[in-house]
């Protein structure tokens, strides 16, 4: 996702004719920005329509990059215009016009008005490309929809390599005669933000290279921007849908590049196949997704909450339904190939939620293959019984087929270690149109601290919470709890500490198996003066592991020191 302003680093030749008119910044005003119409800030006075104006990288007196506004005043005309690195020209309500040529490595704006480039350099009339990933154009329609004009001669852009950030349905980038710039294009290798009712169309085939990113909806709108793609779809760069945004393809959607969605009311619509080769589809917010098939392989990954209408082939990739827990809908045949994986969380317990993918429509219905992988949400599965009946995956005819790694009614491991299930499917199974794990076992095997310390042999002297036997600094309730031996040499890890300006994130890795123990924090801004910290939270388990972080916010003075407090529940 790119930001409202980019600039590139490269330095800028003025395409000046003769001595320039540069800026000459002495005072800002209270919105740190500078009003073209001042004349103190020009070294020759206000630039005419004979002025070469140059302005050269430049900051204020507060550090910041320079912003020379043209707000609301007579329309304005120069001769040529160079505009570097780190400062934005931003025409606001008013017209400016540039008879000779514009060099830009900084940042163009205009809202409600009318910016002419005359020859924008950036642009190669013959290849048709426009150049500068590393500089922004920003085109933004004003209060009522008032239309707003980026123009410069001859644009007809077959390929962007710059940066364009295109906001309201009054929005247009023309020619010098009217035509719309992007009549023709074919290629993006830069960044298109697409914004408030915005609609970009093209004329047949287009892609999205690696380097390209194209986002909708980059702030909260209710009228939707849409990509419109007349002909076939090539993404191997970003695509970001973020809140109530629509892409069509009249024709294939094909690559490996992200698609990533967040917020709500996101669509793809592709009338021909899609066909992804690797990269990850979120399915954030519920993305909804309709092809008249979809086939992912090259270790594509969709994740996340959402739809995919049109029978959907997972040839060698992942489907994975997310947030934690997560639904994937899909309404059409579902098909799992030999090269595929099936990775579902399941609720630590049988209430607290698990992943769900349905499956409705189509002919066949579901046919499994490739792999499934299991894994609790969080914590150790303490909750789960062994009665408990999940169902993962669930479709409108009886299931067919068969995962490799394991047959229906065996038992399946839990990826982190923390148990196994009996996993049912097929036409055997008590619901023969659904994927149920039940019989939950746990690989934790409890120990507790008396169990531990015997099998260590801890004799009398040695075998209480606040013993030492080898001197290493830790007692003996501290290595139960963090699964350190209490005898033989000190091998002392899995804690750490990062520490910054706004204050530490610390955290500890602690044994599975021990029971009875607690874990909190206390912190301090002097080291003799302690009170409770935040509460520590496991962010990931291993098999024998759960790993708990905390943080600490830095105090006033701009100090904050945490420890862990173990200690043993009542």
């Amino acid at each position: 996702m790119k930001l409202l302003t980019s600039f590139a680093l490269a330095a800028g030749t003025c395409v000046c004719h003769g001595a320039p008119t540069t800026l000459d910044i002495t005072s800002f005003n209270s919105f740190n920005q500078y009003d073209w119409a001042d004349p103190t800030i020009w070294d020759a006075g206000i630039p005419n329509s004979a002025s070469d104006v140059d302005m050269p990288t430049q900051t204020n007196a507060l550090g910041n990059p320079v912003e020379v506004r043209i707000v609301e005043v007579v329309p304005a005309t120069v001769a040529n215009l160079a505009v570097d690195d780190f400062v934005t020209l931003d025409v606001f309500g008013t017209d400016l016009t540039v008879t000779g040529g514009t060099e830009n490595t900084g940042f163009l704006s205009v809202t409600s008005g009318t910016l002419s480039l005359g020859n924008f350099t950036s642009y190669n009339p013959v290849t048709k490309t426009l150049a500068g990933s590393g500089s922004g154009l920003l085109v933004s329609d004003g209060p009522g929809d008032m239309p707003a004009t980026l123009e410069f001669l001859g644009a007809d852009i077959e390929v962007n390599r710059a940066g364009f950030n295109l906001f309201g349905v009054g929005v247009r980038v023309t020619d010098l005669l009217g035509q719309d710039a992007f009549r023709h294009l074919r290629e993006n290798g830069g960044f298109l933000t697409l914004d408030d009712g915005f609609i970009l169309a093209t004329p047949g085939d287009f892609a999205n290279t690696a380097a390209g990113s194209i986002t909708l909806a980059l702030t909260a709108s209710d009228r939707t921007p849409q990509l419109q793609i007349a002909g076939n779809f090539q993404n191997d760069g970003e695509l970001e849908l973020l809140g109530n945004s629509v892409v069509t393809v009249a024709g294939v959607l094909s690559g490996n590049g992200a698609i990533h969605s967040e917020g709500t009311g996101n669509s793809i619509n592709v009338i021909g196949p899609l066909g992804r080769t690797g990269g990850v589809i979120s399915l954030g917010g519920g993305l909804a997704i309709a092809a008249a098939s979809q086939n992912y392989s090259g270790g594509a990954e969709i994740v996340g909450n959402g739809t995919l209408t049109g029978n959907v082939m997972i040839s060698s990739g992942t489907l994975s339904p997310g947030n934690s827990a997560g639904q994937i809908g899909v309404l059409g045949n579902l098909s799992l190939g030999s090269g595929s994986l099936l990775a579902l969380e399941i609720g630590a317990t049988a209430a607290a939620g698990s992943d769900l993918v349905t499956q409705s429509g189509g002919a066949t219905g579901t046919t499994l293959g490739g792999n499934l992988r299991l894994s609790i949400l969080g914590g150790s599965g303490d909750g789960l019984l062994p009665g408990d009946r999940i169902t993962l995956l669930q479709s409108d005819f009886p299931i067919g087929g068969a995962f490799a790694n394991v047959a229906p009614g065996s038992r399946l491991a839990t990826a982190d270690g923390a148990g196994s299930f009996i996993v049912e499917y097929g036409p055997t199974a008590l619901q023969p149109s659904r994927i149920v794990v039940t019989g939950f076992q746990s690989l934790i095997v409890p120990e507790t601290f008396a169990q531990w310390a015997a099998r260590f042999a801890l004799g009398a002297g040695q075998n209480q919470p606040g013993d030492d036997p080898n001197a290493d600094g830790i007692s003996n309730l501290e290595a139960y709890f963090r699964g350190i031996a209490p005898i033989g040499p000190a091998e002392i890890g899995g804690q750490s500490v990062t520490a910054g300006q706004a204050g530490i994130v610390a955290t500890l890795a602690a044994s599975r198996t021990a029971v009875g123990v607690g874990l909190a924090t206390e912190i301090s801004a002097d080291l003799t003066n302690w009170s409770a910290g935040p509460a520590p939270s496991v962010i990931s388990t291993t098999a024998s592991q759960r790993i708990y972080q905390a943080t600490a916010p830095a105090g006033p003075g701009g100090s904050v020191f945490l420890r862990f407090k173990i200690e043993t529940l009542p």
